[in-house]
């Protein structure tokens, strides 16, 4: 056995050791490198974030199986994320068609959400099947805020920290501790993807965060940290806590759709684009969408808490982004 500092020292090790192996080798291992074609440069770009995801995982379950036994993600979990990594690795290199990939990934979280839920004999498949749509549809706005730098990744480390005090305050320790290693492994990735040039997730390393997410909020889920019921406040509460994504997948879509253009194409027209080009700068855009993101999962806690109604935090979400839409109405 081996105890949890030694666990975060070989971690950190292991990404140090990874990045610098596929620098050496400049990133020409599983065709990571490629053309920043639909970025609008011809310079070199490397989907690193993926590999550097999916092979931290698996570490760490290596870890867990041999040594720690702290048992968070579960062999089938593991198989999960390798499996949207392989797919957004084919997508990244070969464009896989929109509908057939959104078919598959919506098949996969029905399956997933059925396997988290099907035991506990409260729930129907009902609500199974209206929860894996609420969570599909999460997974994809997830994915598609991965359009700039550090979004998704910062994003991403936010609602962790959310996760995180969720686990904290319901006593599972060995729970938060690997989420404070997939903290590690984001912020590892989050100073290479602002610092280094050109290291990029791809396709494969938005579908690895986004799945990430949507199984540690299944695994809340199952364990009734939070509530299993079907009920409005449950609903708000989790739209609350991925609200920026889904803001901006919504803006997206509706916009495209009323300038008929199809909402599945890439495009420089998501609410944080408007956003950089108003600050100028990538980094304050972050910084105020980090920041927005931050202060609703700390009000969305008092409502974990029941300490504030969920009117009232239904109120405050419409008010921030009817503002928001306002703002880059204006400045677009």
């Amino acid at each position: 056995m081996i105890n949890y500092f030694t666990v975060v020292i070989l971690l950190l090790l292991f990404l140090f050791v990874q990045y610098n192996i596929l620098y050496y080798l400049n990133f020409k291992i599983f065709f990571l490198k490629q053309k920043l074609i639909n970025r609008w440069s011809n310079d070199d770009c490397y989907l690193v974030g993926g590999i550097i995801f999916i092979s931290a995982i698996v570490f760490l379950q290596y870890l867990n199986y041999y040594f720690i036994k702290f048992n968070f993600f579960s062999n089938l979990d593991v198989f999960i994320l390798i499996l949207f990594y392989c797919f957004g690795f084919y997508d990244d290199k070969y464009n896989i068609t929109g509908k057939f990939k959104l078919l598959i990934y919506f098949l996969i979280i029905v399956f997933l959400t059925y396997i988290y839920l099907f035991e506990n004999l409260n729930i129907n498949y009902l609500y199974i099947l209206f929860l894996a749509i609420i969570l599909f549809i999460i997974f994809v706005s997830l994915s598609i805020i991965d359009n700039i730098d550090g979004l998704l990744t910062s994003n991403f480390i936010i609602i962790i920290l959310f996760f995180s005090i969720l686990f904290f305050v319901s006593e599972n320790y060995n729970h938060l501790f690997f989420l404070l290693c997939i903290l590690i492994i984001s912020s590892f990735f989050l100073f290479i993807n602002l610092l280094k040039l050109n290291n990029y997730l791809g396709d494969s390393g938005s579908n690895v965060l986004a799945c990430v997410l949507i199984i540690i909020f299944l695994k809340l889920n199952s364990l009734n940290i939070i509530s299993n019921t079907l009920n409005f406040k449950n609903i708000i509460f989790l739209v609350g806590i991925f609200s920026y994504p889904l803001f901006d997948i919504i803006y997206v879509f509706c916009y495209r759709i009323l300038n008929g253009i199809s909402p599945l194409q890439g495009g420089a027209d998501h609410s944080s684009h408007i956003l950089t080009i108003f600050f100028k700068s990538k980094y304050k855009m972050l910084l105020v969408i980090s920041i927005l993101n931050l202060l609703i999962l700390i009000i969305s806690y008092f409502v974990f808490l029941n300490l504030l109604n969920i009117f009232y935090y239904l109120a405050i979400l419409s008010s921030v982004y009817f503002f928001l839409f306002m703002f880059i109405l204006k400045n677009k």
